[in-house]
């Protein structure tokens, strides 16, 4: 493939079939001067997203290219790339697996790799969706005029699944110092699905253990702020929706538990580089957020 492409976007979705469609749609709706890749992992839903992806790509992308498109297929997934009919900018890489790989913690990203080796990294799982035109094309150009930034982040709007309601504006109320020690101190919630970071720093993300460990976005943000600035971008450019039953929303008090103690984990370790007041600040805010959840 001698595609350059400068960005990349990563989507990893699982039983989002009433979703996928939106976000596969802020995605060829973005306008850019650079060619950009979609790389879609589906980990073998058991909803019917897989039917969902496939016919989308059929509608939408060029599959009569030869010269582009790519069909793939092994005992372990099948692979389609292709090109947007209209948006010449705008590339899929859709991986479907045939049995998921989460739950035995087989890497995903192995079957990609080639598509990986690109300037910048957004991000967007299957359940949110990008409701900006240029939501890409103003974090590149944001990056390419700030070097000391790393990730850029934008404002969102909160999409209460079950309620039907929206939350407008959801960072405005918020008073988030973006700072590495802002971040230790009060792991923030920065909606990943507006990030746009440089892939170089992913290099930078420790290997901690799972077990102990959330090795999720706040892992992310406390590295790449820890080597480098994060900036927002006042301007709604997505639709972060929650659902019920999420990675970051549980079934049992014990599950938010577990959660709670990993992020703290993982908040400790970058607070060992930390000044002394802030461990300070860390130890009290640490053992008052254990109080309320032994309640």
């Amino acid at each position: 493939m001698d595609i350059d492409f400068l960005l990349r976007v990563s989507c990893m979705t699982y039983n989002h079939a009433p979703y996928i469609e939106d976000a596969m749609n802020g995605f060829c709706m973005q306008e850019t001067t650079f060619p950009f890749v979609c790389i879609i992992i589906d980990d073998a839903s058991t909803d019917g997203e897989q039917e969902v992806i496939s016919h989308y790509i059929e509608v939408f992308f060029d599959l009569e290219d030869k010269t582009i498109v790519r069909n793939e297929e092994t005992e372990d997934y099948r692979l389609v790339f292709a090109r947007h009919k209209t948006n010449l900018n705008c590339y899929f890489v859709v991986l479907l697996l045939k049995y998921n790989h989460y739950s035995i913690s087989k890497p995903r990203m192995l079957y990609v790799k080639e598509y990986i080796d690109t300037k910048y990294v957004a991000i967007c799982e299957g359940d949110d969706y990008w409701i900006h035109p240029l939501k890409l094309q103003m974090q590149v150009n944001y990056l390419n005029s700030h070097p000391e930034a790393g990730l850029v982040y934008t404002e969102i709007d909160r999409y209460i699944q079950d309620k039907s309601h929206f939350e407008r504006e959801y960072f405005k109320s918020r008073p988030i110092k973006n700072t590495h020690e802002d971040f230790v101190l009060n792991s923030w919630f920065l909606a990943p699905c507006t990030w746009l970071y440089r892939s170089e720093l992913s290099k930078m993300i420790p290997d901690l253990n799972p077990l102990k460990c959330f090795k999720g976005d706040i892992l992310m943000l406390l590295t790449f702020s820890k080597y480098s600035q994060v900036r927002f971008i006042n301007e709604v450019t997505a639709v972060y929706r929650v659902l019920k039953k999420s990675a970051s929303h549980f079934d049992t008090p014990l599950q938010e538990m577990n959660f709670w103690l990993k992020i703290k984990n993982t908040r400790l370790y970058f607070a060992r580089d930390c000044s002394f007041v802030v461990k300070l600040k860390l130890a009290f805010l640490l053992i008052r957020g254990y109080a309320s959840r032994i309640r």
